[in-house]
């Protein structure tokens, strides 16, 4: 019995790896726009440095995905954390406003070549084991958050330590090589069937059968409106609670505390999601229409918090709900993908959130300069209630169709 239960585990080195990237994330989140402003930027650049960032990763998300499946998915991941390295190295050297810019593009393509790469090899290596997907989605959301909790925590310890924030920079360079180290050493790659075709279809093959999976009607139509709608919304959140925040209190500290406590309801949102959806498959549609409707009004009501209890309480219920849809999404998802497209496809709809970010980013940029910028969320949260009306009509419309 002991034996059994071990097959059906997760490989500690791969919740290891998860629990370092999002820490090394983690650690920049509460001070990342005091960071970019530290080092030459305004607040009226920082979407632009941000939107940066995303455009970067819009661009490059679907090209590393084929990459990772046609090349390899640790070949990627190594490239990814490489590539965040060397965006640590440039944010600690800047004190322009066009260094920020270059850290902002080499952020972007390690995040596009981190995407799908080590998430498709985690879920092909556990799958395989016999461990159900809203487990293996669940248990990634879970260590993710745990990561960029205890890094959102960190970072507000650090963010005193030594001025312009270079003790969070240093943690998240030192960490990101740490990763380069431990992938090389400590992990394996079973290679797919699709490497055994001749390398000049490849490409095609993957890009056609890529775009023929977003072409489809029903669950995938709805999956990519809220995609896009979040990317959207978190990107609002994102970009300008630090500012709000500091804005309201002075404390340093807290910013950390508050990362933490918002990582910390995104893990319980994402074990409640992981709950529901074990006993209750079915309704997993509506589950998540009902949680993005949710997540558009707190949204919509995050721009009149002027209090600190008030703003730290719907912060952190915005992010628990943000953790329930996570794993909703992701396990819907990877339901309906093949497993030798699994990197494209997530990559693909990392391209998607992205978009949303570049929205934000343009639309952030025009509120900050005609109005309060805390405008942009009741923008994003009634653009998100509105796709959740259009998926309405997309989900009664699939019911309909389907064979009674």
């Amino acid at each position: 019995m002991h034996i059994r239960l071990q097959k059906k585990q997760m490989r500690k080195i791969f919740l290891i790896i998860t629990f370092l990237k999002s820490f090394s994330v983690g650690v920049m989140m509460p001070v990342l726009a005091l960071s970019l402003i530290a080092h030459g930027a305004s607040i009226n650049t920082i979407s632009l440095l941000l939107g940066t960032y995303s455009l970067t990763a819009l661009f490059a998300e679907f090209p590393s995905g084929i990459f990772a499946d046609i090349c390899g998915r640790k070949k990627s991941a190594l490239l990814a954390y490489f590539l965040s390295a060397v965006s640590f190295v440039f944010l600690l050297f800047s004190n322009t406003l066009w260094l920020l810019f270059l850290s902002m593009v080499f952020t972007g393509l390690g995040r596009a070549f981190a995407s799908g790469s080590m998430d498709a090899l985690i879920i092909d290596d556990t799958v395989s084991k016999g461990i159900t997907l809203v487990k293996v989605t669940s248990r990634l959301s879970i260590f993710e958050s745990a990561g960029l909790a205890a890094g959102a925590l960190a970072g507000g310890c650090l963010s005193g330590i030594i001025q312009r924030y270079t003790a969070n920079i240093l943690t998240g360079l030192i960490i990101n090589v740490l990763l380069l180290m431990v992938l090389i050493f400590f992990v394996k790659e079973k290679h797919s069937d699709l490497e055994n075709k001749p390398n000049k279809n490849k490409i095609g093959i993957q890009i056609k059968n890529s775009l023929s999976f977003l072409s489809q009607k029903g669950l995938v139509r709805i999956l990519l409106v809220f995609t896009i709608l979040t990317g959207t919304a978190l990107f609002s959140v994102e970009t300008y609670w630090q500012p709000a925040f500091s804005e309201i209190s002075s404390a340093s500290w807290l910013l950390g505390v508050t990362s933490f406590t918002g990582f910390a309801f995104v893990i319980l949102g994402s074990k409640i999601a992981e709950c529901f959806l074990a006993k209750k498959p079915n309704f997993s549609v509506l589950w998540l229409i009902i949680n993005k409707l949710i997540f558009g009004i707190l949204l919509s009501l995050f721009m009149l918090q002027n209090q600190i209890p008030l703003f730290i309480g719907m912060y952190v219920f915005i992010y628990f709900f943000v953790g329930n849809g996570n794993v909703t999404e992701n396990t819907l998802l990877n339901q309906i993908v093949s497993p030798d497209q699994r990197a494209s496809i997530l990559s693909l709809f990392s391209f998607i959130l992205q978009a949303g970010g570049i929205i934000t980013a343009l639309l952030g940029y025009i509120v900050s300069t005609q109005t309060n910028y805390r405008v942009i969320w009741l923008i994003a949260g009634i653009l998100l209630i509105l796709g959740v009306g259009l998926c309405v009509l997309l989900y009664r419309r699939a019911i309909i169709k389907s064979p009674a």
